[in-house]
């Protein structure tokens, strides 16, 4: 496996399966299943540097699993994998999936899910055809498949959700914690087919039999999936969908699943590439370019203190409903002043061992309903550095907010939040301090190992905090009367909490 830091704020990992080792990884099976193994020097033809990862023999009931046994991170990230695949010789099931799992995830006891339509991904209940009773992937957290038969949609052998059997489509099913309910997908036969089960030999690789697939998860949990049939053909986008609701791990381990049943085929996959970013891509970032403290008054216009990576947009204020990234660009300590009221924002990330203050007469809105996705403020130290962040400006809620500070800096709050009846979440390791009021009745839900610290009176006022705290992790602290609102929906601390 190669690790390619692409610059300080990305890393490419990639491998071509097409040798006779693949350092990192770890491959496995059910039980009744042939592991994965590398065909070159092993399949008759496929020299070394010409070979494939067989993920399954066309034998009948196999659940295998190919294992990248190197957390990578999650939190705030965009993840994008490519590859290539070639499914054969058989009856044309069931299909493979790239999989997301929790990066705590030991692989010395890692299993793969059920056999058949659950693609090795999600469970089988014991009423199904034997080898009855698998339960999904412990800690999985998104399955993509591919799914030449079509049941990986089907909501039958415990399944959870979906449209029915649809053959020759892609589909998405999310994490454990949903029990891997069904979330999306699409058909491709507008575009071709997936498999060749009729085919004894490989599909010929330079021609209209070539396939692929790229998949991009956004920072924002927004993915994307693209396909390719034929060698000198473009991606086409086949299906998107909003898992801005499934809240990351904070760390990912990455890998493979592939499956078949009653029916079989032969899959396999090569040159593999996952490239991860950190931050929003196609974030607004702050580097001081003018030299003065002005966010800017009016969306899109000039302003050199933001670099895009668009051409288009550089050198301009952030557009409504922008992701705004503060890093490491400028060298020395920050102020940067907003004197708009009710900006839209989608997500703030501070990354950068500078400390940045976020002030003015100005206000923020962060989420908007009209949008696809949910609204966060994210801490990291991608850069490797730390320091303590300030935003000053009154929030109002739109949508629900997620806060995560996975970081050794300390996030302070020091504008009113405005709930509006929707949930503050809280994720990480960090230092998160609301020093403002919080009004309305939304609640506040504090996963993860950090500390939140609330240090105002929300039970008075025109609008007093009426919302619940629901503490699953780490520990909130306050140091005042009236920290918590009026309590009239109460605090729940549940095992892990303090």
């Amino acid at each position: 496996m190669l690790w390619v830091a692409v610059s300080q704020a990305q890393v490419t990992v990639s491998e071509s399966f097409t040798g006779t080792s693949a350092s990192g990884w770890v491959f496995g099976g059910s039980p009744t299943s042939t592991n994965p193994y590398l065909t070159a020097g092993v399949v008759p033809g496929d020299t070394v540097g010409n070979g494939w990862l067989r993920l399954t023999e066309n034998t009948n009931n196999q659940s295998t699993f190919a294992l990248w046994d190197n957390a990578i991170f999650s939190v705030n990230a965009q993840i994008q994998i490519e590859l290539e695949y070639a499914f054969y010789n058989g009856s044309g099931a069931d299909g493979i999936t790239f999989f997301l799992v929790d990066g705590s995830v030991n692989a010395s006891t890692f299993e793969p899910g059920a056999f058949g339509g659950s693609l090795g991904y999600a469970q089988k209940d014991a009423t199904a055809a034997p080898p009855s009773g698998v339960a999904g992937m412990d800690g999985g957290y998104l399955g993509f498949g591919l799914d030449n038969f079509g049941n990986f949609s089907n909501p039958t052998e415990g399944r959870v959700g979906g449209p029915g059997s649809r053959p020759n489509a892609v589909a998405v099913r999310g994490p454990e914690s949903s029990n891997f309910a069904y979330i999306g997908g699409a058909t491709l036969n507008a575009y071709g087919q997936m498999d060749f089960p009729t085919s004894t030999t490989r599909p010929d690789q330079t021609g209209v039999d070539y396939r692929s697939f790229r998949m991009t998860l956004d920072a924002n949990n927004q993915l994307t999936v693209e396909m390719k049939f034929g060698a000198s053909s473009s991606f086409v986008t086949v299906f998107t969908a909003d898992l801005s609701t499934y809240d990351r791990p904070e760390t990912f381990k990455i890998g493979f699943t592939a499956a078949t049943g009653g029916s079989t085929e032969i899959h396999e996959i090569r040159n593999v590439a996952v490239t991860m970013t950190p931050w929003q891509p196609t974030a607004f970032e702050w580097d001081n370019g003018a030299g003065t403290a002005t966010w800017g008054a009016t969306p899109g216009a000039a302003n050199n203190n933001w670099y895009h990576a668009e051409s288009g947009s550089n050198n301009e204020t952030p557009s409504v409903n922008a992701d705004i990234l503060f890093g490491n660009k400028p060298s020395t300590d920050q102020t940067v002043t907003l004197d708009s009221t009710n900006r839209k924002v989608n997500s703030i990330t501070f990354d950068a061992g500078i400390n940045y203050t976020i002030n003015g007469t100005g206000s923020l809105v962060m989420g908007d309903t009209g949008v696809v996705g949910l609204p966060s403020i994210n801490v990291n130290d991608y850069n490797g550095e730390q320091a303590q962040h300030h935003l000053n400006l009154p929030i109002t809620l739109a949508e629900t907010l997620t806060i995560n500070n996975y970081s050794f800096s300390t996030l302070c709050l020091n504008g009113a939040i405005t709930t509006g009846g929707n949930d503050i979440k809280v994720h990480g390791t960090g230092a998160t301090n609301f020093n403002a009021d919080i009004n309305g009745s939304g609640n506040l839900i504090k996963d993860g190992s950090g500390i939140v610290t609330i240090n105002s009176d929300n039970s008075n006022g025109g609008t007093p905090w009426t919302g619940a705290v629901t503490i699953n992790g780490g520990m909130v602290v306050v140091t005042t009367d009236g920290a918590l609102g009026t309590t009239a929906s109460g605090t729940t601390v549940n095992d892990g909490g303090v």
